[in-house]
């Protein structure tokens, strides 16, 4: 699936409260990052184009045709993305196969979790893994029958709200109003979660 004639993929979030039994919750927003080329099917002229085939920020971001512009630029909200879609049946569809991601994966990870977190933090496993609270990142792709893929997850996302550029001494930074927009409000959400579903919830 092509965005403006490029390449996207689509960074979204889980957040996950306890381990035994774990509750996880899907963030309603996401972002959009847009390769900074105009995708063409992979040839030995242009396998290397990593601004055609990569929808990595951290690579896109030093090409000259990034751009950081709230609408329309390199990278968008999942909100706007969905707006430009017109099929509602689409719109679902993408949703349902984002879901299947989101849980077959965190399935798969529950029993690692439980165990790592009985072996290397809790002197009491019957509470501890109770009061696990984690953001974990998705990075998918969607194919063109709007199918999601699961390209990897973060354990540890970028909470970053700032747009940086250069490398080691050149290095510098300036505000990202898309990543303001997007992960202020799902740290207070989050925060919020946490103190209704801690505050019902008895550890003893």
């Amino acid at each position: 699936m092509l965005l403006e004639g490029k390449k996207f993929d689509l960074w979204m979030y889980l957040v996950c409260f306890g381990l035994e039994p774990m509750q996880a919750f899907a963030y309603w927003e996401g972002m959009v990052r847009m390769c900074t080329a105009d995708y063409e099917a992979p040839t030995k002229d242009n396998m290397w184009n990593t601004f055609m085939h990569l929808s990595n920020y951290s690579l896109n971001k030093e090409n000259e045709s990034f751009s950081k512009d709230l609408i329309g630029g390199s990278k968008w909200t999942l909100t706007s993305l969905l707006k430009n879609i017109e099929s509602e049946e689409f719109k679902a569809k993408i949703w349902s196969s984002i879901d299947v991601c989101f849980w077959k994966t965190i399935s798969a990870l529950q029993p690692f979790l439980l165990n790592l977190c009985e072996s290397m933090v809790s002197q009491d496993p019957t509470t501890l893994p109770a009061k696990l609270l984690h953001i974990i990142g998705f990075d998918i792709m969607l194919d063109e029958n709007q199918k999601a893929w699961l390209i990897e997850i973060n354990n540890n996302p970028s909470m970053s709200i700032k747009h940086e550029h250069g490398f080691m001494d050149s290095k510098s930074s300036e505000p990202s109003p898309i990543d303001a927009e997007i992960k202020k409000p799902l740290l207070y959400h989050t925060i919020m979660a946490a103190w209704k579903f801690w505050k019902n919830t008895d550890f003893d």
